[in-house]
């Protein structure tokens, strides 16, 4: 019984079929020439009949115009789903990589095992880089999955993108997700055996039990996002990072196992942290080993360490190539003052709190004390809401009198370190981001412990309870915080009356509050919504997009009013463009992270507006304006671009303590700590400014460093080139708009690099359709749709990439109603390219003849195992231009760039239609003497398509050479002739 290759072409069902990889006799997987993903099936060969086919010659009286040899060429090459390119992966992708994102594709594939350390800038695409890497990898076969380790919070912004960008459908692993995964387990396997893609959660893995399961079955390249939180550095969250870096640790220790960390925070003023991240890359980067900083020579560490870890800061990636574009930053204070009620809260808490800082008061007491009345401060300067919230949270004095473990001095200690956590907002502890509402509860409950239920416990009780009814009784007209930002926004919306604006606060009573006030005053200017951590993940983005498009379709401006939920794992630059900090954060790191939402690649708008809302009437916004953020700003301008200012956790509290303690008025908050306290806080404050001074040094040799000059823009721009040669990716907005135009649609360019695109009523029908089902599959179409082609992203246009449904349809299309006649005729297809045609033309001198071939290739690779896996099939399409008269001399071959150049040849003159037809049916008739000539380029290609690929995995070590070799004999898809422009057109 016949069986057939991969690769091999058959015929069943009235048309010819390409069989692909991982078919086994007798059931094969078969795509229609030229077909997408969506036309595939499988065909049984004891059901169905199946032949070998030979495909069918071009046809000398079905000729074409000038173009149809390029828009053949360009259908054949869009369509292929397994192009021959150096790349294996790049077919697949929803997207064209920018070239700057190859570099570290570039420096993984020279790596085994893969070990690379990716900490670019907030907002160029480090999750892009790291899954190019992992879909190349795939396939190639040397992985079979992957998992992402990440903060639960950005799973599914994980998983979407590798849905959406690469055609990978991942499972989430989570602690709310497991039991529904394990119900689809077998009896003996794990979830990272029955899933080959995984998005987990960090905390759920770290744990000992999981973290063992993880290591014995995880697969063998793994992703660790915000890989910084994972270090074994100190701090009050110590513990949670310990067990995350002992769950690194323990991959990095497994023989042969990828791992891909990113950061944007490398080395944030924390030199422990830093070098532990670098001993996961390698072993001799850890202390005591070979290339630990203290023993080898700086120039021999660095040589090494450049191979595995890359840092591009925005300067480094505008520079590269020339076509990446960040947003203008403009950057904004407004000042406000305290209304008389609300400060008057302040000095009333303040004066408060003194009276119970007793001498005889334990240091635990003091500080769960101290963070509590500090964190109502916080409360205070936020909002009235947020006051009343959190006067309102309180648990009764005496409950759990005796016996409640937070009144222990271990509960007491737990309950300062949980206020501490929440105040500083310190990133790199927490696995989502805090926006809930704090509770001055644990100050009663000590007071309990301390004083009993006595004269002092009853007054803090009705204390509180007071200020509580003051605070809910503070209208909106009386809170000069919300007048100050309703001033402001006036003012911006007036100036840009289609703003997209994000205002952060720190508690979900403030953003609540806000939105609803903001709501009556903008009416009619604005669309307010409120996102806050409480809402699930499906409602947050439900909401995110409804503002969005309706605030554009009304022609008004959108404000989305949120809590830090939003700071991290999610890109709003499509609608936004203006982040407004209305509660500082004590972090200033943290409002990189906000920023970071819209400034960043992809922002439309050629300038983001950010403004810090302040107060020096607060207890701690000029610490957070006049030291910290000054601090950034220093920086930053003299480096030149934004970095995270190196304040750990204790540095900040020290700063805060320091700075508060000098302040001359009644909120001397210095008073609500022990002296010991204080004295351990002074000497963070001058760490700080030594580690700032340090990180402009560090910073600029890392930058000198790791923007790998070793691999030049030059050897980038050749790479990407070969990508775009073999996938076709060069010419999508050329063959689009050409297809397009002869199928009777319209296509016009529009102001800022769009096209505007109708059909029309004479639109070929077949197009008309696939136009509406790819651009607006769900609902009505509209009189005309827009779109790009330039891979930046706009609301409501559509951004065509490779990968876009209506290029794949429309490649396939074109290819198909070229290559298979009996699909056009008696249907309403019309074929829009020809297989065949002859032109007059000055760009020759000598007739020549263009050949379109095809050729499949099987490639053998080594597979996981290391054993040759079943091959993978490659499709190359290439130009032969042959000069000279081929049907009676020698074919004299030119050279492939040449053929290139030709192909986009224009005609200068008519050919009479006899004439033409009776020198293509020769040249035709002629093509079997060219067979020898075809099968040896066919097997020159092969060989050159082995060594690409090997040449870019060129670090792997005891691989066995890659073999590639032709499947069949080349499919000669089309054949043009060009006659110079000479009298009866020359010789013949």
């Amino acid at each position: 019984m016949t069986t057939f290759a991969a690769g091999a072409i058959v015929h069943t069902r009235g048309r010819e079929w390409v069989v692909q990889p991982g078919s086994i006799h007798p059931v094969y997987d078969l795509l229609p020439l030229g077909g997408t993903n969506d036309e595939l099936t499988q065909v049984h060969v004891a059901l169905e009949s199946l032949a070998s086919a030979t495909f069918p010659p071009p046809d000398p009286q079905s000729r074409g115009d000038a173009n149809s040899c390029r828009l053949l060429r360009d259908a054949a090459r869009l369509a292929t789903r397994h192009a021959a390119g150096p790349y294996r992966s790049f077919a697949r992708l929803a997207f064209e990589p920018r070239p700057y994102q190859l570099v570290p594709l570039i420096m993984a594939l020279r790596l085994d095992p893969v070990r690379l350390l990716i900490a670019d800038d907030v907002g160029i695409g480090k999750t892009i880089e790291a899954l190019l890497i992992a879909r190349e990898l795939f396939d190639r076969r040397e992985i079979s999955g992957f998992s992402v380790l990440c903060p639960p919070h950005l799973a599914e912004q994980w998983q979407k993108e590798m849905r959406e960008k690469f055609h990978i459908e991942a499972e989430l692993v989570l602690a709310s997700t497991t039991q529904q995964l394990e119900r689809r387990l077998g009896p003996t396997e794990t979830i990272f055996q029955r899933f080959p893609f995984t998005v987990v959660s960090l905390d759920y893995v770290k744990s000992e039990r999981r973290r063992r399961e993880f290591l014995q079955t995880c697969p063998k390249l793994v992703i660790v996002d915000e890989a910084h939180t994972c270090t074994a550095a100190g701090g009050s969250g110590r513990a949670q990072r310990q067990m995350r870096y002992e769950l690194l640790k323990g991959l990095a220790a497994k023989e042969g196992q990828h791992m891909l960390l990113t950061t944007a925070t490398p080395h944030s003023g924390n030199a422990e942290a830093y070098e532990g991240l670098l001993g996961l890359l390698d072993a001799r980067f850890s202390p005591g080993g070979e290339l630990a900083k203290d023993t080898a020579t700086e120039k021999v560490r660095d040589k090494e360490l450049g191979k595995r870890f890359v840092q591009r800061r925005r300067p480094d990636i505008k520079e590269f190539l020339g076509d990446t574009k960040f947003p203008e930053r403009i950057e904004s204070d407004q000042e406000y003052m305290l209304g008389t009620e609300l400060r008057s809260l302040v000095e009333d808490v303040a004066a408060f709190a003194r009276r119970y800082q007793t001498a005889k008061a334990s240091v635990q007491v003091q500080r769960s004390r101290g963070w509590a009345i500090l964190t109502l401060f916080q409360a205070i300067a936020s909002s009235p809401a947020a006051a009343a919230a959190t006067l309102a949270v309180r648990s009764s004095a005496g409950a759990g009198k005796g016996g409640d473990d937070e009144l222990t001095e271990r509960g007491l200690f737990a309950a300062a370190e949980n206020f501490e956590r929440q105040l500083i907002d310190d990133a790199s502890e927490e696995s989502d981001v805090g926006d809930s509402t704090p509770s001055v509860g644990a100050f009663e409950r000590e007071v309990a412990a301390e004083e009993g239920d006595g004269p002092m416990n009853r007054e803090a009780r009705d204390f509180f309870a007071r200020l509580q009814k003051r605070a809910a009784a503070i209208s909106a007209d009386n809170d000069t915080k919300l007048l100050e930002l309703e001033k402001f926004l006036r003012k911006h919306i007036a100036a840009e009356p289609e703003s997209g604006i994000v205002v952060f606060c720190r508690f979900i009573a403030t953003a609540e509050y806000l939105a609803r006030e903001l709501s009556k005053v903008f009416s009619k200017k604005a669309i307010v919504d409120c996102v806050v951590g409480s809402l699930p993940d499906a409602e947050r983005k439900e909401r995110i997009a409804r503002l969005g498009d309706d605030s554009s379709k009304a022609k008004v401006a959108g404000i989305l009013v949120c809590t830090d939920c939003l700071s991290e794992g999610i890109n709003l630059q499509e609608d936004f463009d203006t982040v407004v900090h209305y509660d500082l954060s004590w972090n200033p790191n943290r409002h990189v992270q906000r920023e970071g939402r819209v400034d960043r690649f992809g922002q439309p708008r050629e300038r983001v507006n950010v403004c810090f809302f302040h107060s020096d009437q607060t207890v701690f916004d000029p610490v957070v304006m006049n030291v910290l953020n000054r601090k950034r700003r220093e920086i930053a301008a003299e480096l030149g671009y934004l970095v995270a200012v190196p304040v750990s956790r204790d540095a900040l509290l020290g700063l805060i303590l320091d700075r508060a303690q000098g302040l001359e008025r009644v909120d001397r908050t210095g008073l609500l700590f022990s002296e010991a306290e204080l004295e351990r806080c002074r000497g963070q404050v001058a760490e700080f400014d030594g580690a700032c001074e340090r990180l402009v040094k560090e910073e600029r040799a890392l930058r000198l460093r790791f923007r790998q000059h070793q691999i030049t823009p030059e050897e980038v721009a050749h790479e990407l080139e070969k990508v775009r040669s073999a996938i076709g990716s060069s010419s999508i907005e050329r063959f689009t708009v050409d297809s397009l135009g002869r199928a009777g649609c319209t296509v016009e360019p529009k102001p800022g690099s769009s096209f505007g695109l109708m059909t029309h009523p004479d639109t070929t029908p077949a197009v008309h359709e696939l136009v509406d089902t790819a651009l607006s599959p769900n609902r009505e179409p509209p009189s005309e749709y827009r779109v790009r082609f330039d891979g930046t992203f706009v609301k409501r246009q559509q951004t065509l990439t490779r990968a876009h449904p209506l290029v794949e349809s429309l490649a396939s299309y074109v290819l198909q109603s070229a290559l298979d006649p009996v699909l056009v005729q008696g249907t309403s297809r019309v074929a829009i390219a020809a297989r065949t045609g002859l032109m007059r033309t000055k760009a020759v001198t000598e007739r020549t003849t263009i050949v379109l071939l095809r050729n499949r290739f099987q490639i053998e690779v080594a597979s996981v195992t290391g054993a040759h896996a079943d091959p993978l099939l490659a499709e190359d399409v290439f130009a032969l231009a042959i000069e000279g008269d081929f049907t009676v001399v020698a074919p004299k071959r030119l050279s492939a760039e040449l053929a290139a150049e030709l192909i986009n040849a224009q005609p200068s003159a008519n050919v009479e239609s006899v004439r033409a037809e009776r020198l293509l049916g020769l040249a035709v008739d002629a093509l079997p003497t060219l067979s020898p000539l075809f099968n040896a380029i066919a097997v020159e290609r092969a060989n050159a398509l082995a060594l690409a690929h090997d040449a870019t995995r060129s670090g792997k070590k005891n691989s066995t050479p890659t073999k590639a070799a032709p499947t069949g004999d080349p499919d000669i898809l089309g054949l043009f002739i060009l006659m110079p422009d000479a009298p009866n057109g020359g010789v013949e």
